[in-house]
């Protein structure tokens, strides 16, 4: 008898020390550059097509989550649909695809282990054409940028 009381003390001792951690975080997404005409905005995703948003630089930041235990970023449209960070032909995007898995590290979004990769771009040919008037994020992560896109790191303002 005094063993099984031993054993549920500890446990209610164990279970108080270390309570479970909320891996779901705020996320407001916002720019860090060298450029002072893109420095500090903020990151927010437009329809593009068929559950898919494109990331656009702008005044404000959309809210989003992130679940640290799978790694996703993302939003939900519904109780049945969300939305997750993905890169899409070079696009940053937020939709139905399958997400990537991503970091934050000092708050910075890490997407295939690094922060690097990350530009703003006009004019990249985006199916609405929001790009001939605001800058699309978009990942080059191996490859060079297209002349006229701007380096950027993508960190978390929440």
């Amino acid at each position: 008898m005094k063993f099984s009381t031993i054993c549920v003390a500890a446990l209610a001792a164990l279970t108080q020390a270390s309570p479970v951690k909320n891996t779901i975080k705020d996320v407001k997404l916002t720019v860090e550059s060298d450029n002072k005409e893109i420095n500090g905005k903020g990151l927010s995703s437009l329809h593009e097509g068929a559950g898919l948003n494109y990331f656009f630089l702008g005044e404000g930041s959309q809210d989003l989550k992130y679940d640290s235990s799978s790694q996703k970023l993302y939003f939900d449209i519904s109780d049945e649909i969300t939305y997750s960070f993905s890169v899409y032909s070079d696009f940053a995007i937020i939709g139905v695809l399958e997400p990537y898995k991503v970091e934050f590290n000092d708050n910075y979004l890490k997407v295939n282990g690094t922060t690097e990769g990350f530009f703003a771009c006009k004019n990249v040919n985006d199916p609405y054409q929001y790009s001939k008037d605001s800058y699309a994020l978009m990942n080059f992560l191996g490859q060079e940028a297209p002349e006229g896109c701007i380096s950027l790191k993508v960190k978390n303002s929440a």
